[in-house]
């Protein structure tokens, strides 16, 4: 959990699912998925994000609630320990949406300090699905309202989103663990500052340029390995973080480089977290028989956007 504790703290998005400005938010097809859900629930209404990382739907919730002139006390958990108010850049639309949402870090759906029968409304976009399906289909039951819904959006294995991150732990696990990239550059930079402290050429250091060479060597082979679409992007990524710390040597780079590709180890483990909770038939099927154990009416369907599959939609609701 240290490595989706570190990415929400970071304060660089709301959601690990969308990258730049959208970082912030969620594009305008997925929040029309949100927005038809929510015209559901009542004016005054307790709702729960499950799975919340820095906000993004709680703040989409406590946004439609103020542009709708509901009420809505809006509730966000995560297992990592989150801290979104202080954490996100300050923007004050941003910041005085966040003020709104009470938000509990460390705070897993399988077992959460909510009373019974709390929420008119529990939701979740990539997140419902990384926990225990059993306990948390329970605790979800016990929290959920008599005639409330719980909407889930989850992983699904045959999304876009899905397939990019099967490569991308591909790409990340063989430049990270098999290639030996990694083991070069912190050789290369090793050195590099052992003859800028003792004032020593680079230019003429063969231990050095032996180093460099077979870097450069193993940088082409990866470059022609990940040439084409999106393994091109995810090595790009990759190269970008190695590149400038070796056309400019200077001290501190070694453990500049460290800290740089731990993030990319981090970030390959995110990525294996998503594979695992991705959900694929088999999966479905045992979720929604799970679920009906525990006395919930339920359904899963796929939800298509303009680009395709993006991801599966779980409804529970609990009967009156």
């Amino acid at each position: 959990m240290t490595h989706w504790t570190s990415y929400w703290r970071s304060g660089q998005a709301l959601s690990s699912f969308a990258e730049g400005e959208a970082a912030f938010g969620y594009p305008d097809d997925v929040l029309q998925v949100w927005q038809q859900i929510w015209t559901e629930l009542p004016e005054q209404a307790e709702v729960l994000d499950v799975g919340t990382g820095n906000g993004a739907l709680a703040v989409a919730m406590a946004q439609y609630s103020a542009n709708t002139a509901k009420s809505w006390q809006i509730t966000g958990i995560d297992l990592a320990d989150i801290k979104p108010a202080s954490d996100i850049p300050q923007v004050a639309a941003l910041q005085a949406l966040l003020q709104q949402i009470a938000f509990f870090g460390n705070c897993g759906i399988e077992k959460t300090p909510f009373k019974d029968e709390q929420f008119d409304g529990i939701y979740s976009q990539f997140g419902l699905e990384y926990a225990n399906w059993n306990a948390s289909l329970q605790e979800l039951h016990r929290i959920c309202k008599p005639g409330g819904q719980v909407i889930a959006l989850l992983h699904s294995c045959e999304s876009e989103l899905s397939q990019d991150c099967a490569l991308g732990i591909s790409i990340l696990s063989h430049c990270l663990q098999q290639s030996p990239l990694v083991t070069l550059a912190e050789q290369l930079l090793t050195r590099s500052e052992f003859l800028l402290h003792h004032k020593q050429s680079i230019a003429t250091d063969e231990p050095f340029q032996q180093l460099n060479q077979a870097l450069l060597t193993e940088v082409k082979a990866l470059q022609q390995r990940y040439s084409t679409g999106n393994a091109a992007i995810w090595f790009q990524d990759v190269l970008s973080r190695l590149a400038p710390l070796v056309h400019q040597l200077q001290p501190g780079n070694l453990q500049r480089f460290q800290h740089s590709f731990a993030q990319l180890e981090q970030h390959r483990l995110r990525l294996l977290d998503q594979q695992k909770a991705t959900i694929d038939q088999t999966k479905s099927n045992e979720i929604m028989a799970l679920a009906r154990h525990y006395g919930w009416k339920v359904t899963m369907r796929s939800v298509e956007l303009d680009a395709g599959p993006f991801a599966m939609r779980l409804e529970l609701s609990k009967s009156l």
